[in-house]
């Protein structure tokens, strides 16, 4: 009689294994018992998110006996921070800790599971022939294998696409391979009632996202803030209290680390009514209500709605002094800046800015950034390159004295825009000690400030002085 056979496709370089939700089972002497638990019923779920890890804190209603017992449960392999994990039998106020975690990697890629075929009967068959080869499998090593054939022959092959294996006979590879699951082994005095659970997930996160409207007549902006939460991982959580931390933990953002060093979302002062807390440099904002995020779904909180604040808007333009080629005049446009007070904490973020225009129409005029800031300190925001206003920049002179040099700088200005336009002017030479006005331009906290009205051309000229190294 011809036994059942299952097949297992290749050629596979990697292999994405779905995990069922979180499973426990409790076991103590001869008694054991299998409990399927819905990560969206745990009694309580608390995800602290950063950006790009979360930390997830959870409290289940599941009880252990007396004794020695072992608690199974089977994470998210490839999501989970299993190092991280941390667990708790609770009775009341107290928590009791497990002697020991157990658990054992899942398969990740196509040698390990061929790996797992070793010692079993198989059927080697290759796409567009209509032969087969059995015999038992003997070895497995990168890519190439021995089958051992029923009269003794020895087969070596090496794996390739259109290649396919049959298992001969069933449960070769039972779940318990692709799935294996996790022991947490107490010895409790007393019965417990509750069991608590800390881990990082790192395909749970988020990211922000501002959104300005600026309204040029009366020179006001309104501010939006949204989080953007991704979970990546095969586990679901429901009816979850959110926590969105903001702060530079130290640590780069690569694999197995703890937080990334980009500053991420937090809520400002606004009417969403989140609650801040501080801790140290740190800071923590409570999201109102609880939140469901299923396996691979999206979520777009708010967090901000600041209206009516006002702003100017100026032209900053840099050149590095040194880097002028001789005499010779340069032709450059500066970049316009926005900028406001912030009502809140702000984190550093993406933004999109918006204006309307005469007919109340809104128009994309930036992609920019907002750098993290403290409640009532200014914002300022380097926006696109202003291709209606030109400057023209020439070196008029050079003097050298003995530990330092001047240069003589004229910049012709030419606003083509049909209204005025503020200009500052930075020397961000490394080495510069000071910039004098000379005419043209005023002094405006170390830079240079001037006003070109609409249609004209202005002339600046300057002194900065320099270091010699």
């Amino acid at each position: 009689m011809t036994k059942p056979m299952r097949l297992i496709r290749g050629q596979v370089k990697a292999l994405s294994l779905v995990m069922v939700p979180l499973a426990l089972a409790v076991s103590s002497g001869s008694w054991a018992a299998s409990v399927s638990v819905d990560m969206e019923k745990a009694t309580s779920t608390q995800l602290t998110m950063y950006s790009g890890q979360t930390l997830v804190s959870q409290a289940l209603d599941k009880k252990l006996p007396a004794g020695e017992s072992t608690l199974r449960l089977r994470p998210d392999f490839d999501h989970w921070d299993l190092p991280t994990l941390q667990l708790a039998a609770r009775d009341g106020s107290r928590q009791h800790l497990p002697d020991s975690i157990f658990w054992r990697r899942t398969i990740s890629d196509h040698d390990q599971l061929m790996q797992q075929l070793v010692g079993q009967q198989v059927e080697l068959k290759r796409s567009g022939t209509g032969s087969s080869i059995k015999g038992t499998l003997i070895d497995w090593q990168q890519g190439a294998g021995v089958l051992l054939l029923d009269d003794g022959r020895q087969d070596i092959f090496q794996w390739d696409n259109g290649m396919s294996v049959r298992t001969v006979g069933t449960n070769a590879l039972p779940v318990q391979k692709f799935a294996p699951m996790l022991e947490a082994s107490f010895s409790l005095q007393q019965p417990s009632k509750a069991v608590n659970l800390t881990y990082l997930n790192h395909g749970l996160q988020y990211g922000n996202q501002y959104r300005m409207v600026t309204v040029p007549a009366d020179s006001t902006l309104d501010l939006n803030l949204s989080a953007h939460l991704v979970n990546n991982s095969l586990t679901s959580y429901g009816s979850a209290t959110l926590q969105l931390a903001s702060g530079d933990l130290g640590r780069n953002s690569g694999g197995g680390q703890f937080m990334s060093r980009k500053m991420v979302t937090m809520a400002a002062e606004a009417d969403m009514g989140a609650e801040r807390q501080r801790f140290g440099d740190l800071l923590f904002i409570d999201v109102p209500g609880k939140y469901t995020l299923p396996a691979g779904g999206e979520l777009n909180v708010p967090l901000l709605n600041q209206k009516g604040s006002s702003y100017t808007s100026r032209y900053k333009y840099s050149f590095y002094g040194n880097s002028h080629p001789g005499n010779r005049s340069v032709k450059e446009h500066p970049r316009r800046t926005l900028a406001f007070n912030a009502e809140g904490d702000l984190p550093a973020g993406p933004l999109q800015v918006l204006e309307k225009d005469r007919e109340g129409s809104l128009k994309i005029v930036n992609f920019g950034s907002i750098p993290q800031t403290s409640a009532g300190q200014p914002v300022e925001i380097a926006l696109g390159e202003a291709y209606t206003l030109t400057v023209e920049r020439r070196r008029l002179a050079t003097r050298q004295y003995d530990s330092s040099w001047k240069a003589d700088w004229q910049l012709t200005v030419t606003n083509s825009q049909e209204r005025d336009a503020d200009l500052l002017i930075e020397d961000t030479d490394y080495s510069l000690m000071k910039v004098e006005p000379d005419k043209g331009a005023r002094a405006d906290k170390g830079l240079l400030s001037v006003s070109i009205p609409a249609g004209k051309t202005v002339t600046v000229t300057f002194t900065s002085t320099y270091r010699k190294n």
